[in-house]
């Protein structure tokens, strides 16, 4: 499951574990209402030393189903490509990277979740929520940054977002706080200038 952005935790363990004790016909110790005790846990996580207990890390769904490893391959190909077309080799404030990232309603859980050990990084899919803020961020190979962009959703009041925000940065509102084609182009001027 961990494998697949939907690692189980210790508390869907246990429902599982009563799932399949209700199952059975044979008498058990287990209070079917509350589920195994914490001894079980530690005799279960005794039982398989190949899982170990970690924190998960969020990935949305579309890094899930788009980040396999013949997709970011054929990135980099393009990639160097470009970078050797436009003689970029000595030229880092040449190079920028831009990302967004989303601000929820809904706090991650940080329950743990059950995983290979030795394994480096366990991610968890997103869960959507109502409330969204997105900001577009931009930094060069050379560590210049341009000012933020951030969207808001439109429920906001007008400039009331601007009051405390850092000086020059940009603000969109879209109806739900995602960057879309309009906003994308707002900045895309912003970013030329």
């Amino acid at each position: 499951m961990a494998d697949h952005g939907f690692p189980v935790t210790r508390s869907l363990v246990k429902v599982l574990a009563t799932g399949i004790i209700k199952g059975r016909t044979e008498t058990t110790t287990v209070n079917l209402e509350k589920g195994p005790s914490d001894v079980w846990w530690s005799r279960f996580k005794a039982h398989h030393p190949e899982l170990t207990s970690r924190t998960a890390d969020s990935l949305d769904r579309a890094r899930v189903h788009g980040a396999t490893p013949e997709a970011i391959e054929a990135f980099f190909k393009l990639y160097e490509a470009l970078y050797v077309k436009h003689n970029l080799e000595d030229k880092p404030h040449l190079i920028y990277n831009c990302d967004e990232t989303g601000f929820g309603d809904k706090p991650r859980s940080r329950e743990k979740v059950l995983c290979k050990t030795g394994r480096k990084h366990v991610y968890q899919q997103q869960q959507m929520t109502r409330e969204h803020i997105t900001v577009h961020c931009c930094v060069n190979v050379a560590r210049d940054s341009i000012q933020p962009f951030t969207i808001y959703p439109s429920y906001v009041q007008r400039n009331a977002y601007r009051l405390d925000g850092p000086p020059n940065t940009l603000y969109g509102i879209q109806e739900k706080g995602y960057m879309d084609s309009e906003l994308f182009l707002k900045w895309l001027r912003h970013f030329i200038r």
